[in-house]
C-alpha cells in the first residue's frame, strides 16, 4: 500500500495549517486514509513543542518522524534525549505507531550522528 508523508513546517506550509497544527495533521490523515494510503508526519517549528501536539494526532497516523536534527549541534546526548522523549510520548499514546529518527551530517559530523543513534537506541531501551 502506498503512503503519504506530511511535513508541517513554518515558512513552508500554508499559514492556516501552521496556525492549527493539530487540526491540519488530523485533516491530512483523514484525506490520506480516505484514499487508502498510510499517513506519516513530522512537525517542525510549528505551534508549541511537539509534546503538546503529539497526543492529539498520533492516533490518526501510521508513522511519525520527530525531525530534531538541530539538537545534534548541541551533542549526541541532547539529540537522543530530545528525540527519545517525543518518541516515548508518541508510543504511550499509540503503541502501534511506527517511528524513525532522522540524523544529519549537515548538523554534526558522522561520528556524532553514529553516537546519537546509539544513545537514542539505549534511551528507548
Amino acid at each position: 500500500m502506498n503512503g503519504f508523508f506530511y511535513d508541517l513546517e513554518a515558512g513552508l506550509s500554508p499559514p492556516e495549517e501552521v496556525d492549527n497544527p493539530i487540526d491540519s495533521i488530523n485533516r491530512a490523515a483523514a484525506i490520506v486514509h480516505g484514499a487508502g494510503m498510510k499517513f506519516s508526519f513530522t512537525v517542525v517549528n510549528v505551534g508549541g513543542h511537539p509534546c503538546e501536539i503529539i497526543p492529539h494526532v498520533v492516533g490518526n497516523t501510521d508513522a511519525y518522524n520527530p525531525q530534531r536534527q538541530e539538537f545534534l549541534r548541541q551533542g549526541s546526548g541532547v539529540y537522543a534525549r530530545a528525540v527519545g522523549e517525543v518518541m516515548v510520548l508518541a508510543k504511550q499514546h499509540y503503541p502501534r505507531l511506527r517511528l524513525w529518527a532522522q540524523l544529519s551530517i549537515l548538523q554534526a559530523i558522522v561520528e556524532t550522528n553514529q553516537l546519537a543513534l546509539q544513545e537514542l537506541v539505549a534511551y528507548l531501551g
